[in-house]
């Protein structure tokens, strides 16, 4: 089984219960297994931990992450989803999880909240040194972030047309918005240490989509 994630983004007239629609027809797929929901948490404050931080595209509404046996059947998961009325971008993936201290509630919601992010790397560098550069990262970010939990995503294919050509996709949680606004950056000097360090490999990104997680029972 491999791992397929999707970034849903609001049209302009954006039609009610995409992102519920949206699970109902994976979770109803007897070839799909461990289904994640991410919906955008509406009322908060502005995010945006880096100064001049760039942020392409539309907003996101939610995010999905599921596994199936291979990406053509993921490519038509998307195309139903995208029927239902939404923009996805979908990729292949391969998970990568830092850290995880955060622990579901018994209908699958994870407490606090995430900063989901589609991150490009500099065309110029190889696939393999974007790789071992983010991976170098991983030491670093989890010196100076706050977080309770700490997956990227390795983008291996872009599976719909006209989506963002990202790398990764990274995923900060933390066990409360306070906590993410007080614990983003742990001590002074921190968010310019990592804003050097990840200039060298990566040059923009996706919006950032501020969401609640729920896993659902497979």
């Amino acid at each position: 089984m491999n791992s397929y994630f999707a970034f849903l983004e609001e049209l302009d007239q954006q039609a009610p219960g995409v992102l519920e629609q949206a699970i109902d027809i994976l979770q109803a797929d007897p070839a799909v297994s461990a289904v994640v929901k991410n919906s955008a948490v509406d009322g908060l404050a502005p995010f945006a931990p880096y100064r001049g931080e760039q942020q392409a595209g539309r907003p996101f509404f939610g995010a999905v992450e599921f596994r199936t046996a291979d990406a053509a059947h993921a490519r038509a998961l998307f195309a139903r989803i995208a029927a239902l009325g939404a923009t996805v971008h979908g990729y292949d993936v391969t998970p990568l999880v830092e850290k995880d201290e955060l622990t579901p509630d018994a209908g699958g919601h994870v407490p606090g909240l995430k900063t989901l992010r589609g991150i490009s790397f500099h065309p110029d560098l190889p696939k393999a040194a974007a790789r071992r550069c983010w991976d170098h990262h991983v030491e670093l970010a989890l010196q100076l972030h706050g977080f309770d939990k700490y997956v990227r995503y390795w983008v291996n294919d872009c599976l719909t047309e006209n989506s963002p050509r990202i790398g990764g996709i990274t995923n900060l949680q933390f066990a409360s918005e306070k906590r993410m606004r007080e614990r983003y950056f742990v001590r002074e000097g921190a968010s310019e240490l990592v804003f050097h360090d990840v200039t060298y490999f990566i040059s923009g990104g996706t919006r950032r989509l501020l969401a609640a997680e729920q896993l659902i029972a497979d």
